[in-house]
Order: C-alpha cells, then structure tokens, then sequence
C-alpha cells in the first residue's frame, strides 16, 4: 500500500506567538534542506518540489500536502515548518500537527484523495 501513496495532507495549528502564515508563505522562495543520515551521503531536498497546495488557514493555521516520494527523498513536515518559521516552531509541544488525509495513486496515474483521517 505504500508505493500507491502520492502525499499526505496536513494541517498545522500553530501557538498564538507564531508569525502570520499568510505572510511566511508568501515569502517562501526556493528553499532546500540538507538531511544527514547515518552511514551514507548527505542528501539535499527541494522543499518547493516535495508541497502541494502550501495555504495559510487562518492567522494561526495552515494547510499543505507533502509529496511521497517514489525514487527520490520528499521533505518531512517539520523540515517545511523549519524552513518557514524557524526551528522554533519544530519543537515538540509548540506546533499542532494533524495528518489529515492520504493522497493514492498508481504511478503514472491521477491521485485519489481519502476521507478524513479519524
């Protein structure tokens, strides 16, 4: 079942002293993230190409969907809310992340969108 997933959406709750969403996002430009893993080669991920459909959702949420990756690494949720608020908001306890629905799709083919998580 986990080749036929292509993105997982998630909404992000963010603590009352965040900046506005809507303007981070706005600022968002080309954005790369380096992640090191133990025993091989560092690997740089474009966090432009891993997002979809990146929206402020209000003064203090947003919505975004991440990409799964077949063949090549995809950005994980808290190196995208790294990259737009800093490592502040990435630490646990600050940040409400909810994983909200499952994007499927053979590869080649048109995605389909699951109900909501529960």
């Amino acid at each position: 079942m986990n080749q036929s997933i292509r993105g997982i959406a998630y909404l992000v709750e963010l603590p009352d002293a965040a900046p506005d969403p809507a303007e981070r996002i706005a600022r968002f430009g080309e954005a790369t993230v380096r992640r090191e893993r133990e025993g091989k080669q560092p690997i740089e991920i474009d966090l432009r190409k891993s997002v979809d459909d990146l929206r402020a959702d209000g003064p203090r949420s947003l919505r975004f969907t991440l990409k799964a990756g077949e063949s090549e690494a995809v950005a994980r949720p808290s190196e995208l809310l790294g990259a737009l608020f800093g490592a502040e908001c990435t630490q646990p306890g600050i940040a409400r992340l909810i994983r909200e629905n499952v994007v499927f799709g053979a590869p080649g083919s048109a995605a389909v969108v699951a109900g909501p998580l529960a």
